[in-house]
């Protein structure tokens, strides 16, 4: 039993191996690329829900600091003498206030909308 294999035949039988390695070798690439992909896509998520919080909260606070700073400025202007005390004394309660009311909505919508990655929600369960 003699088998002949010629030059021709063998480079073919080696191309059509190295071309069966290399598509596993693509396979096993994609599947890969789809697993990061799809963890990319959940931290562009999450960051995408902060940055809507971290917005929100800004304006929010930018509306305390115009509320803080006119009524530094009306206390400046009654030190001055421009204004009566029982008016310092009513807007010095109207900032507290204000403040303490802010400060406790942050407080409240903080619990409510931190965003929970899938390894939090799991430990809380």
């Amino acid at each position: 039993m003699d088998i002949n294999v010629n030059l021709n035949e063998l480079i073919l039988l080696l191309v059509y191996v190295a071309l069966f390695v290399f598509i596993v070798y693509l396979i096993i690439l994609i599947k890969n690329l789809i697993v990061t992909l799809k963890k990319t896509n959940e931290v562009m998520d999450d960051a995408k829900t902060i940055t809507a919080i971290s917005a929100r909260k800004a304006t929010e606070i930018d509306g305390v600091v115009t509320d803080v700073t006119a009524t530094i400025s009306n206390i400046t202007e009654t030190i001055k003498g421009k204004d009566g005390i029982v008016k310092t004394v009513s807007n010095i309660g109207k900032a507290v206030a204000s403040l303490q009311g802010i400060l406790n909505k942050f407080n409240s919508s903080e619990d409510e909308e931190k965003p929970k990655s899938k390894k939090h929600r799991k430990k809380a369960n």
